[in-house]
């Protein structure tokens, strides 16, 4: 059994039987939805190579917690409304990622078995295959996304994610039902680049991670960067899969040789959790410099949270163009304080949780914290929400128009529905939701790419 958190107004753990390794919430439902959210950031281990046992997840992480209840909220939003799939209801199971692509190949593994069993039945056309879950909220990360994407393709299960941005999860011949509610790199890339070129900055250094993700993006920049007359004095890679005892004398290397050159502007196109390595050692070694920050970390509470993050000299940053939802932080505020009055064995005290299961899979020292009493804002945190509601919302339009559903009730009788149906008309509603978008874009003169470019004024 793994750990549950007794939040909001979920039942008990001990009200549920069918739990999973990883699982964080479960609802039941006439139609299931998954969802994948990196909970915490890390493994303390990769455990025995010649067993496969369950990883030790560790360092708990706000933003992928915010983003769980965000999926919640969507989900109950849509159940209590009176004109919004009438007659049925949707459920959801929402997993822990841990970051580790083996954490998400397991979890996936369940998405795939068939309906309302804990079985895989191989077979040659699956065409009439139903599956446990009809579509994924998820994942958020490209450099442990991809073996769960192509696994999740080959059912054409949709596959909605609020966060990856990498370009190479554009080709449809490869991940045909992986859909997003975020914009790809590419506008990225080329805004920092008209940002460097803007402030007639020439001179400068790239970091990225080491991964395609990362190089992808580094690729993109040095080729920009030619075309504009930007001189690119420094390239470095910072590993992925390293600890951080591992990663800091790699880091320390790359920013000595920088510094070295001269190079006073550094565009950083990491992961979060490299980011929060990278500036330890940034701050340790009392370097100020300009930094121009992915939308992978910009807004990251794992980097702003950081002691001594206001010295590293200024962060412009660009991050996903965004509204706050409604209600969001009431809910949110209303389930971080049900966790301090939790009387479970889960919880104990408002700032700060042991988080626990039988096969320990969560260390009882990984504690998960109170976010706002740590001096997160509610503002950065509701922030996380967005993609994440927008995602469950074209997921449920989708399933609106394949029940066909009117205002009063859904005139489908039979109840089968298949992953492929509920991913073809996804796509549809992708189009329409991107069309209205452009609409209300070019009457209020906003870039399409919906990016906001962020100055950091605090660093």
């Amino acid at each position: 059994m793994a750990f549950f958190l007794g939040i909001g107004t979920l039942p008990r753990p001990t009200e549920y039987t069918d739990l999973h390794t990883y699982q964080v919430f479960q609802e039941a439902g006439d139609i299931m939805l998954g969802g994948l959210f990196p909970i915490h950031s890390s493994v303390s281990d990769v455990g025995d190579p010649s067993r496969p046992e369950p990883l030790t997840c560790t360092n708990w992480k706000h933003s992928g917690f915010v983003q769980a209840l965000a999926m919640r909220y969507a989900i109950e939003e849509i159940n209590n409304s009176s004109i919004f799939l009438p007659g049925r209801r949707l459920g959801y199971e929402i997993y822990d990622t841990c970051m580790q692509p083996r954490v998400m190949m397991h979890n996936a593994m369940l998405f795939i078995t068939e309906s309302r069993t804990q079985d895989i039945s191989a077979r040659c056309n699956l065409t009439a295959y139903s599956t446990r879950i009809l579509a994924v909220i998820g994942p958020g990360s490209s450099e442990v996304a991809m073996p769960t994407v192509k696994l999740l393709s080959t059912f054409l299960i949709p596959q909605i994610s609020y966060a990856i941005t990498s370009d190479k999860f554009s080709d449809k011949n490869i991940f045909q039902s992986f859909l997003r509610t975020v914009p790809s790199d590419e506008g990225q890339v080329r805004g920092m680049i008209e940002l460097v070129a803007h402030f007639h900055w020439n001179w400068v250094a790239t970091l990225a991670s080491d991964d395609e993700y990362g190089k992808a993006a580094q690729s993109q920049l040095s080729t920009l960067a030619l075309q504009s007359g930007i001189c690119i004095a420094h390239e470095g890679l910072l590993p992925t899969y390293s600890t951080a005892a591992e990663t800091s004398p790699i880091i320390r290397d790359i920013i000595r040789q920088i510094h070295q050159k001269n190079v006073n502007v550094i565009i950083v196109f990491v992961p979060d959790t490299i980011s929060k390595t990278l500036f330890q050692e940034v701050i340790q070694m009392n370097l100020t410099k300009v930094w121009i920050a992915s939308s992978a970390w910009v807004l990251s509470d794992l980097v702003l949270s950081l002691a001594g993050i206001e010295k590293i000299g200024t962060v412009i940053g660009f991050s996903h163009r965004g509204n706050l939802v409604p209600g969001f932080q009431e809910y949110m505020a209303g389930a971080i304080s049900e966790m301090g009055q939790g009387d479970n064995t889960l919880s104990s005290a408002i700032t700060t949780f042991s988080v626990r299961s039988p096969n320990n899979l969560y260390k009882e020292e990984d504690t998960m914290h109170n976010p706002v009493a740590e001096g997160v804002p509610w503002i950065r945190l509701a922030q996380h929400a967005y993609s994440v509601y927008t995602a469950v919302y074209s997921a449920a339009h989708a399933l609106h128009d394949i029940l066909n559903c009117n205002t009063e009730t859904c005139k489908k009788v039979d109840s089968n529905i298949y992953p492929w149906q509920v991913c073809y008309e996804t796509v549809i509603v992708h189009i329409e939701m991107y069309l209205l978008a452009l609409v209300v874009l070019c009457r209020y003169a906003l870039p399409p790419m919906l990016m906001d470019s962020t100055k950091l004024t605090t660093l």
